[in-house]
C-alpha cells in the first residue's frame, strides 16, 4: 500500500471515529474502526442491536467510506427479555406502526434475533417492518426475509399520476416566484 492511500486512510479512519463519538445514538468507547483502500471494518460490542445499526449509519455518512464490513457484537447486557416478550413486542411494534401491513408479517424470535417474513406490496412496507421491530429491547438482531410482491400496475395510469403531481408541484412553485 502506498504511503498516499495510508494517509487517505488514516485521515478517514480519523473522521469515522469523530463521527462515532458525535452520535449521541452510539457508544463508540466498544467500537473500533479500520480502514483500508475506503473500506471500513467496524469491531467490538454493543449492548442492543440499535446501537449496531446507529453505528453502521454513522459511518456511512462520511464522505469517503466506499464499503463496510460489521462485525460489531451484540451483546445483551442482561437477559431481561425472553424470547416470548421479544415477540409479543415484536407483533406491537408491528401493530403499532400504521405504515406496516402487519397482518401480512410473521416473525420468529431465537435468542433475541428477530426474523420477519411474510409479503408486502411495498418496498417501504418491508423496510417500516424491519425499522419498526430494531430498536425494542431484548432484540440481537434482524433479519428481514419479507417479500416485495407489488400488485399489477397500469402504466398510463402511473404516467398520468406522475404529470399531475409534477403539474401540481409546479404550480405551487410558480406561485412562489417573484420577479
Amino acid at each position: 500500500m502506498s504511503i498516499l492511500k495510508t494517509s487517505i486512510d488514516t485521515e478517514l479512519q480519523h473522521r469515522i471515529q469523530e463521527e462515532l463519538e458525535w452520535d449521541p445514538h452510539v457508544d463508540a468507547s466498544g467500537i473500533a474502526a479500520k480502514v483500508e483502500e475506503g473500506v471500513v471494518t467496524l469491531t467490538g460490542f454493543v449492548d442492543t442491536y440499535a446501537k449496531k445499526i446507529a453505528a453502521r449509519d454513522a459511518v456511512h455518512r462520511v464522505r469517503g467510506v466506499l464499503d463496510i464490513a460489521d462485525e460489531v457484537q451484540v451483546r445483551l447486557a442482561v437477559r431481561a427479555k425472553s424470547d416470548q416478550e421479544v415477540a409479543q413486542a415484536v407483533r406491537t411494534a408491528l401493530m403499532w406502526d400504521v405504515f406496516v401491513p402487519d397482518d401480512k408479517i410473521m416473525s420468529t424470535v431465537s435468542n433475541g434475533w428477530v426474523t420477519l417474513e411474510g409479503k408486502v406490496d411495498r418496498f417501504h412496507q418491508r423496510e417500516d417492518a424491519g425499522h419498526a421491530v430494531e430498536r425494542l429491547a431484548g432484540v440481537s438482531g434482524v433479519t428481514n426475509r419479507i417479500e416485495v410482491k407489488p400488485q399489477a400496475v397500469d402504466a398510463a395510469k402511473i404516467r398520468t399520476s406522475i404529470e399531475d403531481a409534477l403539474t401540481r408541484r409546479a404550480e405551487r412553485e410558480a406561485k412562489r416566484i417573484q420577479v
